[in-house]
């Protein structure tokens, strides 16, 4: 198994986190999410762009992209059959509450900088060690 050793994180696993968060920012949608939402669309796009230039096996951007819709319209589906109220009780406590509220809280100044940072420097893209 190939390891991030760089000290700037393992490019795959910080595409989960994001992908993550931005599920739950469709999912636990709050008034006043709109400009996070659109940092992290644009935040994929910057590691997707890197994991396509760093990439040991050739993908392509659509690839990456088709895997992330999946993702999104699996969760949207799931949220519907659980229910408003079911989904409304998930994002008011839990592991959501705790990952969403830390990133309402966050600049985004600092966001940027701290992706620009795990972007800096080309290397494959790992998921290990993922946090």
């Amino acid at each position: 198994m190939i390891e991030d050793r760089s000290g700037h994180g393992a490019v795959m696993c910080l595409r989960e986190l994001y992908i993550g968060l931005r599920e739950g920012l469709d999912l636990c949608r709050q008034d006043g999410d709109d400009a996070l939402r659109r940092f992290m669309d644009e935040g994929l796009d910057q590691i997707d762009d890197f994991v396509v230039a760093n990439s040991l096996t050739p993908i392509t951007k659509d690839a990456l992209r088709a895997t992330e819709e999946t993702r999104l319209k699996k969760q949207r589906d799931d949220a519907a059959l659980r229910g408003q109220e079911a989904q409304a009780k998930i994002c008011a406590g839990g592991d959501a509450q705790r990952m969403l509220g830390g990133l309402r809280s966050a600049s985004l100044d600092k966001l940027r900088a701290e992706l620009a940072a795990a972007l800096s420097v080309p290397r494959p893209p790992v998921f290990n060690p993922c946090l």
